[in-house]
């Protein structure tokens, strides 16, 4: 039984281009915008669960997300990386499908730290595994 009561999407932050690619201090800025709204409206403490992408951004992004949100620890996933096309996502969602369905069984919140090409299909190929349209609201 589940949980979960939303997923969240999120883009990295603004970040270098080159290099190891890190979050500007704009990114910084950027997350810590959106980790004070999550926090305002209840998403926070051990009813969280963040997935994030093994990228320095998705990770920097994860990081501050999680020190506002008073979440522990972040996982990093492969499939969350950037460089898969929207095409090998959607044919191969199964490590994404079975990362979100085991943490909406034990997370009210589940967010998903990660890159634009998943931000918009991520949501979509979960719900068409539940038979439901998920929303894509963008901040």
């Amino acid at each position: 039984m589940s949980k979960l009561e939303k997923l969240v999407t999120v883009c990295h932050g603004d970040y270098h281009r080159g290099g190891g690619g890190g979050l500007t201090d704009q990114g910084y800025a950027q997350v810590s915008l959106l980790a004070d709204h999550l926090f305002e409206r209840g998403i926070k403490g051990p009813e969280v669960c963040i997935l994030s992408s093994r990228s320095n951004r998705a990770e920097e992004t994860s990081a501050v997300l999680a020190r506002r949100l008073e979440v522990p620890n972040f996982d990093l996933f492969e499939c969350l990386c950037p460089g898969q096309s929207i095409s090998i996502i959607s044919r191969n969602h199964s490590e994404f499908l079975q990362l979100v369905e085991n943490e909406a069984r034990r997370h009210k919140f589940v967010i998903i730290s990660a890159h634009p090409e998943h931000v918009d299909i991520l949501p979509t190929i979960w719900g068409m595994s539940l038979k439901i349209q998920i929303p894509i609201v963008r901040g």
